[in-house]
This record gives C-alpha cells, structure tokens and sequence, in this order.
C-alpha cells in the first residue's frame, strides 16, 4: 500500500478541491479533487525563482505528497517555478528537504499586524533522498494528529462517563 492510500485509508476524508481551498475573489481554475491529504506544518522556508533570484523567507501551513501551502509577504505569480529548502524539526536537530515547485494559486492573507499572500504549491520534482523525508514528515504528521484525535475522543468519553 503506497503512503497516499494509508494516510487516506486512516483520515477517511474525501480529498478537498482545489476549489474549495481557494477562497479568493476569483474562482480557482482547478475543480479536480486533491490526489493527497494535507496535514499541518508549521515551518520556514527559504525559496528563490529558478531564474536565479535572490533567496527569500516564508513558512509552510500545511503539506501534502503533492504540495503545500506557504505564507511570504513577497508577491509571486502563479505559473512561477521556484527552488524550495523546507526545514523542519529531527529530533533536537533542523533537517531540511528541497523541491521545485510551481506557484498553482495566490490570494491575498491578512493577519493580526501582517499582510501578505497565501500561496499553493504544487511539487515538480525532488530527489528521492528528499522524497522520503517528506514521507516521513507526512507520516509522523499524520500519527500526531491520530493521536491528538484520540485524546479529544478519551476526554469526551472521560467526561461523558463522569457525567450523572
């Protein structure tokens, strides 16, 4: 069984569209369903135009086998290609792992005290030493998040069962 089979054999969720994702002003011009199911990440991320631009910062939201969703508060336009180093935590050490990618979506994102841009990225190519660490980024994420589930689950039952 390959990775995206288990991870949705374990989420039992319909993949999201693209569509449904993006809420901006303008419709996505995706609608196909997502191949992967993403998971939460918060990391860094440092990234640069294929054509040699200069290296800029951004994190990751969220990560999927096919892509990921980052915040940066410089301007992309979709269609870009861009050279990626994704770090995340290994133990009490950064690890990193890098990919292509193209920029398929943008909205504009506002938070408390920042302005910026969401951005969705679709994986183009990575080294299969990098491919397997993103699997196992995705597999720990994935137990984490069973785990986190099982607990709000023992809890309700704990308070159920202590309810006269």
């Amino acid at each position: 069984m390959d990775f995206s089979t288990w991870t949705r054999h374990f989420t039992k969720k319909d993949p999201v569209s693209v569509e449904e994702e993006h809420s901006g002003g303008e419709p996505s011009p995706l609608s196909v369903k997502r191949e992967y199911p993403r998971f939460f990440l918060d990391a860094p991320i440092e990234y640069s135009a294929t054509d040699g631009s200069p290296v800029r910062g951004a994190y990751a939201g969220n990560m999927s086998e096919g892509g990921l969703l980052i915040y940066s508060i410089h301007q992309l336009q979709v269609g870009t290609q861009l050279r990626l180093m994704v770090f995340y935590p290994d133990g009490y050490q950064l690890n990193n792992f890098q990919a292509v990618v193209k920029v398929i979506w943008k909205e504009a994102h506002y938070e408390k005290e920042w302005k910026g841009f969401k951005y969705g990225l679709q994986f183009l190519s990575m080294a299969e030493t990098d491919r397997r660490k993103l699997r196992e980024i995705l597999k720990k994420a994935l137990i984490q998040q069973y785990d986190l589930w099982k607990q709000g689950s023992d809890l309700c039952a704990k308070t159920m069962a202590a309810t006269p």
